[in-house]
């Protein structure tokens, strides 16, 4: 609803909301047209362009070696728009509005035998992690960055709630992995 409103005024947000009519029905005939059954699933979200790029050589690295089934999606029109004709993915998409109704309906959508998520940088969607980890996709989170200076009682909360989801976590940096041990993670 929120968006919704927001579209009126935002050009930006108002691409994305039509980009998202009849979501669900062109990824139902992109999958079934383009995804073969016997293939394991690599699902890549990326917020925008610039996490985008960040995701392409991991893309190609397991498009080499294990050639699966790969499905793209996005939250913003500007990574949508640029990259919509990828040619290493086979279904690329916006992804849908965080709901409980359309994480489950998305990840029913795309699950398999093995499927495998890598959200990149900290674009955090939790009712789709949610509904990835109940349906035992394995979940990776890809180049993040753990700011110790963002971490306030509530966000240490949150994030560390979110993170104990992941089954990999791909930090930038040494400073990233040491900020990220403050989060008490029960992990080994």
């Amino acid at each position: 609803m929120l968006f919704h409103i927001l579209g009126l005024f935002n050009k930006k947000v108002k691409k994305g909301i039509e980009g998202r009519k009849k979501l669900f029905q062109n990824l139902e005939i992109k999958i079934k047209e383009k995804f073969n059954p016997q293939k394991p699933i690599f699902w890549f979200h990326s917020s925008s362009l610039g996490e985008f790029e960040q995701a392409k050589p991991i893309i190609a690295k397991i498009k080499e070696k294990v050639n699966p089934n790969i499905i793209v999606t996005f939250f913003s029109p500007s990574g949508y728009e640029h990259s919509k004709n990828y040619a290493l993915a086979d279904v690329i998409s916006y992804i849908p509005f965080d709901s409980i109704f359309n994480a489950k309906r998305f990840i029913n959508l795309i699950k398999s035998n093995k499927t495998f998520v890598f959200l990149m940088k900290y674009d955090i969607w939790p009712n789709h992690l949610y509904m990835a980890k109940k349906n035992n996709f394995t979940l990776c989170l890809a180049n993040t960055i753990v700011n110790e200076e963002k971490l306030t009682f509530l966000r240490r909360f949150f994030y560390s709630t979110i993170y104990e989801l992941f089954d990999h976590i791909f930090l930038i940096s040494k400073d990233d992995e040491k900020n990220i041990q403050k989060l008490n993670l029960k992990k080994s």
